[in-house]
């Protein structure tokens, strides 16, 4: 019960088209929050979309398609796991409100921990994606046109992990002690580009 909850989702989107005989455009943004049954779970995402088109002239013309998406999730640490094996009989706080020791539930090779405590670790990732295109098409005749496509996929990652010293880290022989808290952070970003001409 303290490890799970009810929880109510919330989204939301916005789009707007319009245009002329030489011109269209689309447009929308949308936002989701969806928090975790489990706490410590959420996840969050703004997505974008941009569609253009504009003829200049009787044979020639761009298009424009834009893809813009952020996302934060909490991804959690393990607390759901450990409350299924849990004793029903031992408190997450001891006397002193301090958290309980599970690693004495059982062997230390099963890595038994307190599954509220788990619930204090951090974490997080996040992500930012672009995935964008730029045509531009001549008509040569009625029945054959020219395009030429440039293409890119952009992709930067974050994740951020921390575990509180009170909260035992894995090993190959268990749970062991974490001595001052552990915290690490990646990075990651990745860009391709495409081109393609077609007849």
């Amino acid at each position: 019960k303290l490890v799970t909850r009810n929880t109510i989702s919330h989204n939301a989107e916005v789009s707007v088209q319009g245009g002329s005989s030489a011109s269209k455009y689309f447009s929308s943004i949308s936002y989701d929050d969806v928090p975790g049954v489990v706490d410590n779970t959420d996840y969050r995402r703004i997505a974008g979309k941009i569609n253009l088109e504009n003829e200049i002239g009787p044979n020639f013309k761009f298009i424009t398609n834009l893809l813009l998406g952020y996302t934060n999730q909490d991804i959690g640490d393990g607390a759901f796991d450990q409350a299924l094996k849990a004793r029903p009989d031992y408190s997450p706080y001891d006397a002193n409100g301090n958290f309980t020791d599970f690693s004495n539930v059982g062997y230390s090779y099963l890595g038994f921990q307190n599954p509220v405590a788990l619930l204090t670790a951090t974490n997080n990732a996040k992500t930012v994606s672009l995935l964008g295109s730029l045509s531009a098409v001549y008509d040569i005749t009625k029945s054959l046109e020219f395009k030429s496509t440039v293409s890119l996929n952009s992709q930067s990652y974050n994740q951020r992990n921390y575990t509180p010293s009170y909260v035992e880290i894995g090993s190959f022989y268990g749970s062991v002690a974490n001595n001052g808290g552990i915290g690490s952070n990646t990075n990651s970003r990745l860009s391709n580009w495409f081109l393609e001409n077609t007849l």
